[in-house]
This record gives C-alpha cells, sequence and structure tokens, in this order.
C-alpha cells in the first residue's frame, strides 16, 4: 500500500533550502520520500517511534545535522486514509 506524503509549510522550505545548500543531501532526502511513500516506520534513516505524542510520531535522520518528523494519520476527514505528514 503507497501512503500519501505531506509535507508542512515548514517542512517546504527547509526542503527548498535544503536543495540549494546541500545538494548531496536535498538528494537523499529525495530518497527518503519515495521510501517514505511505501513504508513510513522502517527502513533508512534510523527510524525511532517517538512517545507522548497521541498520534504515532516518527523521527528519521536524513544527516547528523538534519532529520525529519513524520506523523501517521489514519483517518482524518480532509487528508487520505494513509497520510504521512512530516515536520522538519
Amino acid at each position: 500500500m503507497k501512503y500519501t506524503i505531506r509535507l508542512n509549510d515548514a517542512a517546504e522550505k527547509d526542503f527548498a533550502k535544503l536543495k540549494k545548500s546541500e545538494p548531496k543531501r536535498y538528494q537523499q532526502a529525495l530518497s527518503l520520500l519515495v521510501e517514505l511513500e511505501l513504508h513510513p516506520t522502517t527502513g533508512t534513516g534510523k527510524p525511532e517511534q517517538l512517545k507522548h505524542y497521541a498520534i504515532p510520531t516518527w523521527s528519521r535522520r536524513i544527516s547528523d545535522k538534519h532529520a525529519w518528523f513524520t506523523k501517521s494519520m489514519t483517518s482524518p476527514s480532509s487528508l487520505s486514509p494513509r497520510t504521512v505528514i512530516i515536520d522538519c
């Protein structure tokens, strides 16, 4: 099953900044996006479930300096049933 990926405003800005300043990390981030569509809780980037969140939230490393935080939404009314929202 494929997940739908939705970037919030902050993540979009960070993603654009990464493209300009660190092209190699940007390419790694693109690879992670493809991977997140297939399995958001496993794979590369040392995925780790974060505690103390009402919605299942995971962190995933792009590099030692950069990380993404993903939230798996199972049934929000405005989004498709299986969506991962990325916060930076």
